[in-house]
């Protein structure tokens, strides 16, 4: 999994924003303001990484339950596949 071309990640005052550049930001029209968790994952995903490790990242960085985790990443995932942001090709079963 990584997130594709034409997305920038910035701190802007304390939050963490993602802006569309180029042909994205026509599509997109708006930036998407994350939280904390929501921006360790972008980041996490600005290089190509595999589901497990993005989990295991999660639940050892923030020290909640695996479960807890694999619910909200799968979520955050879902609405990244739903603007075009994220590249899963070559991605390992997240039901593993």
């Amino acid at each position: 999994m990584k997130i594709k071309d034409g997305f920038i990640l910035r701190n802007i005052a304390g939050e963490w924003v993602v802006v569309p550049t180029g042909e994205r930001a026509l599509r997109m029209q708006g930036a998407m303001i994350l939280n904390e968790v929501a921006s360790f994952i972008w980041r996490q995903l600005q290089s190509s990484i595999l589901y497990e490790a993005v989990l295991d990242a999660i639940v050892r960085d923030y020290d909640i339950a695996r479960d807890d985790a694999k619910r909200d990443l799968d979520i955050f995932l879902r609405h990244l596949l739903e603007i075009d942001a994220l590249d899963d090709e070559n991605n390992e079963d997240k039901d593993a």
